[in-house]
Parts: C-alpha cells; sequence; structure tokens
C-alpha cells in the first residue's frame, strides 16, 4: 500500500495531496507513512519526526510554502537534512532558491493556487483593493511591515482625497494589529489566508498588496502593484526572533515585482498604467508563476522516483 501524511498549511497543500489519492495513495500516519509531505522543514517540527523518518524510512518532500520562491532557508532557519526534496512552482523559484546556495533536488510541477490567465487590462482605473501585509497568526506583525502598510495606506486615502479612486481594504486580522486604522470614506472586508479566495480582486479595477494574494493576482490577469519589494524578505514570530535573509542582493533583482507603490513619485500615475499594460511585469509572470498550471502526474511521477 503507498502512504503519506501531510503538514497541510492554510489549504497549500490540497492539490498536492489530491494528486496523491488520484495516484493511489492512502493517508496514514506518520510512523506508518511513506511519503511526508510538509510546507517547511523547520527544526521544530523536524524533531518531533525524526525517529519516526528514520525507523519508517519515510521520505520528506517539502511543497511550497507561499506563492514566491522559499527563502527561508537563506539564514531564517537552516534545512533538514531528513528533507528528500522539494517542488516549485516554475523556473524563476528554482532561480532564487539556488541564488542562496540551496543544494537540495528542485521539481517544477507548475502553478498551485489558481488558474493562469492572460492580463485583462482596464480603461479606466477606479476601483482599488488594498490588501495589506496581514499579521501572523499569534498577532505578531513586525514593526517594518505595519510601517509598509500604514505608508501604502495613507498613499491610497490622498488618492480617495482627490477623487481620484474608490478603495476598498481587505484586511485579515483587525485593522489595527496591521498598522492600520478607520476610515469612513473606506469599504473593508475581512479576507482570510486562502488561496482560493479571488471574489474581492475580481470587483476592483488594480490590487495594491504583497506576497501570496497579490502573485495570484498577478496569475489571473488582473493589474497589480505591490510595496516594499526593495525590503529583504523576513520572518518572527515577534520582535526579538524577527531576522532578515541572508543574501538578499544575491537575488532580490530576480525576486522583486517591477511596479511598486512605494518606490515611484507617482503612485496614481502607477496605478493607471498598471491597468493600461503589463508590458512592465510580463517578463516576471513569465519567471515566477510561469505558463502551465500544477500538474497532479508530474508532481507524484518526481517524487516516486525517490521512493
Amino acid at each position: 500500500m503507498k502512504t503519506y501524511t501531510i503538514y497541510n498549511h492554510q489549504g497549500k497543500g490540497d492539490v498536492f495531496e489530491s494528486a496523491l489519492r488520484q495516484h493511489g495513495y492512502t493517508r496514514s500516519e506518520i510512523g506508518r507513512a511513506q511519503v511526508i509531505l510538509m510546507d517547511v522543514d523547520a527544526p521544530g517540527r523536524m524533531v518531533r519526526i525524526n525517529q519516526q523518518v528514520k525507523s519508517n524510512r519515510s521520505k520528506v518532500f517539502c511543497y511550497p510554502h507561499s506563492a514566491r520562491p522559499f527563502v527561508g532557508w537563506d539564514g531564517l532557519f537552516p534545512s533538514s537534512p531528513l528533507t528528500t526534496a522539494s517542488f516549485i512552482f516554475a523556473e524563476g523559484h528554482r532561480d532564487v532558491i539556488r541564488a542562496y546556495g540551496y543544494k537540495k533536488p528542485l521539481h517544477t510541477v507548475g502553478w498551485a493556487y489558481t488558474e493562469i490567465k492572460p492580463f485583462h487590462p482596464v480603461s479606466e482605473m477606479r476601483r482599488v483593493l488594498f490588501a495589506p501585509i496581514h499579521p501572523n497568526r499569534n498577532g505578531f506583525l513586525s514593526g517594518l511591515d505595519k510601517a509598509i502598510n500604514a505608508r501604502t495606506y495613507q498613499i491610497l486615502l490622498d488618492m480617495v482625497d482627490a477623487d481620484q479612486i474608490e478603495l476598498t481594504v481587505r484586511h485579515i486580522q483587525p485593522l489595527n494589529i496591521g498598522g492600520l486604522w478607520p476610515d469612513k470614506r473606506v469599504a473593508y472586508v475581512r479576507g482570510e489566508t486562502n488561496t482560493k479566495q479571488m471574489a474581492d480582486a475580481d470587483n476592483a479595477d488594480v490590487v495594491v498588496s504583497h506576497q501570496t494574494y497579490a502573485w495570484d493576482c498577478v496569475a489571473i490577469g488582473k493589474p497589480t502593484v505591490m510595496m516594499a519589494e526593495y525590503e529583504a524578505p523576513r520572518n518572527g514570530g515577534d520582535e526579538p526572533t524577527f531576522k532578515r535573509v541572508n543574501s538578499w542582493e544575491a537575488y532580490k533583482e530576480l525576486l522583486m515585482f517591477p511596479l511598486d507603490i512605494l518606490d515611484t513619485s507617482s503612485p496614481y500615475e502607477l496605478l493607471v498604467r498598471a491597468c493600461k499594460t503589463d508590458a512592465d511585469i510580463a517578463d516576471w509572470k513569465r519567471r515566477m508563476i510561469g505558463a502551465e498550471v500544477f500538474s497532479p502526474t508530474k508532481f507524484v511521477h518526481a517524487l516516486e522516483t525517490y521512493l
């Protein structure tokens, strides 16, 4: 019997689990599973399965933790020697991960979060959806990320003042935790950390966001602008554990999205341009989203080369 277990982060492992089931795998307990799938192989998690892996000769694989190339191994925590291989969405992810020195095998299996659609231009930009950087599950968001959210929010509020846009804010936790504040001129919607929730973006002309939600919007052809792309990736459960990656200079030019609302002297014109053409972001989309959606067969065949 072919068996697996999975740590399913925010539903992002659903397509990988479904692929295994399609190919005859049955879910099992860790100690009995041939295949262990997880989004991150951080030491705290791996110590709990170390003995099970060794006694059962299980193989550990990583699927993508988020839409962008995984940078956790670049100094945020060490990669586990127990991990056999990792799966990535597009070839641009490989370029980033190799740039900071990760050596384990990487297999491209296609974009798994949304459909991939052509860019859909908008002739008249009016409806803006702002999806700020969301706090961790414990409510922590770094001072840096709160400041990024607040600066972006104020720029957009200034556009509201000038009657240039209508603004909706999609937030995950209470506004103040993300560094924001209520404003009677703004519409607010509560979102979830779920890659399948794109209806709010569908109702906007342009999206201003960061990381996975922004990447999903690019994938479905929605005009998108990101924010503070020049800041190094970072992580932490509180301020004492907050840290940045080690090798940002080695791959930042590969990873940064070309349209950044905090890196322009004309934010409104940037939003208008983002709506009219994808000339600035077409190459980035080709590298980071790719042209192929997730292939269950490609994923399982790659995994089974190690069994």
